[in-house]
């Protein structure tokens, strides 16, 4: 099993108020991989690295981004570790078809302080534009005339 990349199952122990007898590395760090894949997922459209399978790596933002991202993890792994079901999605307290309609949202939810940190973090990309790599002016300049010049 990889190691964990955004945090270190020490620092989830002392969020936790817990030692290591209560929370052991291996669980620890299979919760934090299944946290850090879900804050992969909240940080929207981004490149994964193939180095470290992860978005964000450190050499590439300032200290104080990586001290935010890190922060998000943790609190989202303590949330994860005393809610188990968390990343089970949105429940709901009624639901109705045919068209499919919901309301009232009833839990699991990411808390509120993780997407806080990493929206402040400014990794977090919440849109995207996707464009071709080569833009049709560039086709045109690129293209033979008819008359063959």
């Amino acid at each position: 099993m990889a190691e964990p990349y955004y945090t270190d199952a020490a620092t989830l122990r002392t969020e936790l108020g817990v030692d290591q007898t209560v929370l052991p590395d291996v669980t620890a760090n299979a919760l934090i991989q299944d946290t850090e894949d879900m804050i992969d997922e909240l940080l929207g459209m981004r490149p994964v690295d193939t180095s470290t399978g992860r978005k964000v790596v450190v050499t590439d933002v300032q200290a104080w981004q990586w001290t935010k991202l890190q922060r998000a993890t943790v609190k989202l792994a303590a949330a994860y570790y005393r809610q188990p079901d968390l990343f089970e999605g949105p429940k709901w307290t009624s639901q109705r078809g045919p068209d499919f309609a919901v309301a009232g949202p009833n839990g699991p939810y990411v808390p509120k302080v993780v997407l806080l940190a990493l929206n402040q973090s400014g990794l977090r990309r919440m849109t995207t534009r996707a464009r071709n790599r080569g833009t049709r002016y560039d086709v045109f300049l690129n293209a033979t005339r008819h008359d063959g010049t």
